[in-house]
């Protein structure tokens, strides 16, 4: 088996100008590692699929539809488009099997340079604006039973959303499996939560 010597160039720094030894067969696939069960697996999608907005939006639909029955006709073409788009994410799941979710998908049906730009305009734009409409969601939950008479504050909601924020982002980096915990008690909870509001009306 032949060796081959790769030397990195000098102009990326002093740490970066080591000689590494490899050989044709120490090729290996690069992948994350499955950390995720069934169990934690399906919390995590059906968690993402349910989005906080279940409970602020109603009030706002049946507010603009102007009826009850409107609404409620509003919210079963949502769902249908909705299950449009599942569909969808199912069929490409199936036939792009590969990590990445969005970014396999965009990588393997338009190239590198739409895949590359998403992926930016998802960490920078997407992803922190999803979360910060979570967490406002969650604080002002939080912080209404102390403001029974009166709007609460914005300054400690989003006090308060900050908090979550940094914990989240904690819980994240620290163990896959303290996240996918914390996921699976937060799925529970929110469909308890609509549970008790179907059967409550």
């Amino acid at each position: 088996m032949n060796n081959k010597t790769v030397k990195n160039n000098n102009h990326f720094g002093p740490f970066l100008s080591n000689v590494r030894n490899f050989s044709e067969g120490d090729v290996s696939i690069v992948g994350l590692k499955r950390r995720v069960g069934f169990i934690s697996g399906t919390a995590l999608i059906v968690g993402t699929m349910i989005g906080s907005g279940i409970f602020v939006s109603p009030k706002g639909v049946l507010e603009r539809s102007g009826s009850v029955g409107m609404s409620l006709i509003v919210w079963i073409g949502s769902g249908l488009i909705s299950l449009l788009g599942a569909l969808c994410y199912a069929e490409l799941g199936t036939l792009i099997t590969k990590s990445g979710a969005e970014y396999s998908y965009i990588l393997e049906s338009f190239g590198g340079l739409l895949a590359f730009l998403f992926s930016w305009i998802s960490v920078f734009v997407l992803k922190p604006a999803m979360l910060s409409i979570i967490c406002l969601t969650l604080s002002e939950y939080v912080v209404q039973p102390f403001f029974p008479e009166c709007q609460p504050n914005n300054f400690a909601i989003k006090l308060i959303a900050i908090f979550f924020i940094v914990t989240i982002t904690y819980v994240n980096c620290y163990s896959v499996n303290l996240a996918t915990s914390t996921q699976n008690i937060f799925t529970a909870a929110k469909l308890l939560a609509i549970i008790i509001i179907i059967c409550g009306g």
